[in-house]
C-alpha cells in the first residue's frame, strides 16, 4: 500500500507554429508590385533558419497514485495529478509580422495553463 509519485517535466525552446510564413516570389515577380525578383525568393531575404527565438518554456505535472486491494478481484485507484505544479508563467513566442510594427516582438499571451489539480477514484475488478 505505497504511494507512487511520477514527474512529467517538458522543456521547450519555442513553438515554431508561432511564426508567419514568408511567401514565395517565383522568379520574375514583383514584390509589393514595385520590386522585381530574379532567381525567386522571399519577400524577407535570405535571414537564416530558426533565428526568431521566442522565451523559454518549462513545465512540471506531478502525480500521486495510491492503489488499494479489496479483496482478491477488485482494487480502488485514487489519482491526485497536478499540472503546471510550480505555476510557472510560461510566455507564448512574441508577434513575428514585420507588417505590422506597433505589435511586432510584442509577448501578449500565455502558452500553457496556470496550475491545474484534479483527483480521481477508480475501481478496478
Amino acid at each position: 500500500m505505497a504511494w507512487r509519485l511520477s514527474i512529467n517535466t517538458k522543456a521547450i525552446c519555442s513553438r515554431t507554429s508561432a511564426f508567419v510564413p514568408a511567401p514565395f516570389i517565383p522568379d520574375g515577380g514583383l514584390i509589393d508590385g514595385r520590386f522585381p525578383v530574379s532567381g525567386g525568393g522571399t519577400v524577407f531575404g535570405s535571414l537564416g533558419r530558426n533565428v526568431l527565438r521566442g522565451p523559454g518554456q518549462r513545465n512540471v505535472d506531478v502525480a500521486l497514485i495510491k492503489r488499494t486491494r479489496l479483496g482478491q478481484k477488485a482494487n480502488v485507484v485514487f489519482r491526485w495529478e497536478i499540472f503546471n505544479a510550480f505555476n510557472w508563467a510560461n510566455f507564448a513566442n512574441p508577434a513575428s509580422d514585420v507588417s505590422s510594427p506597433s505589435t511586432f516582438g510584442k509577448i501578449t499571451a500565455m502558452s500553457v495553463n496556470p496550475r491545474i489539480m484534479q483527483f480521481g477514484l477508480k475501481l478496478e475488478f
